[in-house]
């Protein structure tokens, strides 16, 4: 087995590309239960 070793800048930004994708996938949730029209939450997200 290989270990990998990642400099700091590599893990702060896994981390943090992490912490995004959450988000943005959670607040599809709660926008999805606001907003009934597709075509209103695509036009939101681009």
């Amino acid at each position: 087995m290989t270990r990998h070793q990642y400099s700091a800048n590599t893990a702060i930004a896994i981390v943090v590309a992490n912490m995004i994708g959450t988000g943005v996938f959670t607040s599809l949730g709660f926008q999805l239960m606001d907003i009934q029209s597709s075509f209103v939450l695509l036009m939101l997200w681009l």
